[in-house]
């Protein structure tokens, strides 16, 4: 959480606000002008927009920024925001938006390198000496893809998103997330078998696919 939003925001809530608020209420009270109530709305989605940035962002100062511009966008949004939204997606699709912004900005490689905990779940079965160049090459992979096949895949693995949620960001429905997730991650385990870091790991994955059909 940012040191700035922290300050504006990170304040108890008031008592005349149940922390069992909907997020509907919650919204409502915020257009009211409640700061407090905004307090209460960025602890409920600060850690989502966290997540979604943290994961697809490498940089600390550029994620710093992001976060920043999300809260910003949507506090200055949500007074367009449809009375029956799911204000968790929307906050997803907004972190999603300005994170797509600002690797487009960025001109630093978009890897992380801090060890296991930067690599997807699907790389666990890497030796722990190999996870931090496994990681970087996720993200190489990635910046050759597609910029919507790539989204799929950092959001997908880095960000925990289930299909459900990433339906939502998208506005599809679950059957067609699924076939551009599987699209995208077939595109990415061709790209990644070029890989030196990565070869074996799809080779191991192409063997258990094989294996369960």
């Amino acid at each position: 959480m940012t040191t700035v939003l922290r300050m504006l925001f990170g304040r108890p809530a008031p008592s005349a606000l149940s922390p069992d608020a909907t997020d509907a209420e919650l919204v409502a009270r915020v257009l009211a002008g409640e700061t407090l109530a905004a307090s209460m709305f960025f602890e409920r989605f600060a850690p989502v927009v966290e997540r979604v940035i943290c994961k697809t962002l490498a940089h600390d100062a550029e994620r710093e920024d992001a976060v920043s511009e999300v809260f910003a966008r949507a506090l200055a949004g949500l007074s367009a925001l449809p009375s029956d939204a799911k204000v968790g997606g929307w906050m997803v699709g907004v972190a999603a938006n300005v994170a797509r912004e600002f690797r487009r900005k960025s001109r630093r490689p978009q890897w992380q390198t801090q060890g296991r905990d930067s690599v997807p779940e699907m790389l666990a079965s890497l030796a722990d000496d190999d996870t931090r160049f496994a990681a970087r090459a996720v993200f190489e992979v990635c910046a050759r893809l597609d910029e919507a096949d790539s989204e799929l895949v950092l959001l997908r693995w880095f960000s925990s998103l289930d299909l459900a949620e990433l339906a939502d960001l998208r506005g599809v429905s679950l059957a067609t997330i699924k076939r551009r997730v599987s699209r995208a991650e077939s595109i990415f385990f061709e790209a990644a078998a070029r890989e030196p870091h990565l070869a074996s790991w799809v080779q191991r994955m192409n063997a258990r696919e094989t294996e369960a059909s």
